[in-house]
């Protein structure tokens, strides 16, 4: 559920596939998202125009497969810039009521993919990690990480080596105890913050 993509050429269009394994049509709307991630890993989303979208909405019958074509027409940035992609089911019902059959009360649980997009900068795409801040907060460790560099960086396992010269403590972040941090993905040029 992750995409690069150019700012400009053949790497600037990918094509989704959208494939119905239920039992029933399905009506579906596509949107791009800008997503920024604040310093405590809150995302917030807006719809941009930096992608043109085809469809931008349609219905797949049930063992149906359709494409979606997505293509970046935004401005050559100079380091990555994350996106979402949003696919999600809209509260249609799509299916034809025979002839006397009245309408019952129903929940339907609609469903809704989000998909990770990076649109390649100028940049290197290296990740550059730089310690902001480091101090205790009653029995925890504040750890303020930044990543200067030019594309994100996803923590999937890694140690934290933690040392004033003569004593070391070294935390393996794979280890259940630290769970939440695991997958962390910190984007170019923003500021975490790992308790």
């Amino acid at each position: 559920m992750t995409a690069e993509f150019d700012a400009k050429g053949r790497g600037a269009t990918q094509t989704f596939q959208v494939d119905n394994n239920g039992d029933k049509e399905v009506a579906l709307e596509i949107d791009a998202l800008t997503r920024k991630v604040e310093v405590e890993g809150k995302e917030t989303r807006e719809k941009t125009k930096d992608f043109t979208i085809y469809p931008l909405q349609l219905t797949v019958k049930p063992g149906e497969k359709k494409n979606i074509r997505v293509s970046y027409v935004g401005n050559e940035p100079e380091k990555e810039v994350p996106y979402r992609l949003v696919v999600r089911q809209l509260p249609v019902n799509l299916e034809k009521k025979k002839p006397g059959e009245t309408a019952q009360s129903q929940i339907n649980f609609l469903f809704e993919y989000v998909a990770s997009l990076y649109v390649k900068g100028k940049a290197p795409a290296t990740p550059k990690l730089e310690l902001q801040e480091l101090k205790k907060e009653g029995n925890n460790l504040s750890i303020l990480l930044k990543n200067s560099g030019g594309v994100h960086v996803l923590f999937k396992s890694y140690n934290l080596i933690v040392s004033d010269g003569k004593d070391k403590l070294e935390l393996n972040m794979s280890d259940a105890t630290y769970d939440a941090l695991g997958g962390m993905n910190l984007l170019a040029g923003d500021i975490r913050r790992i308790l």
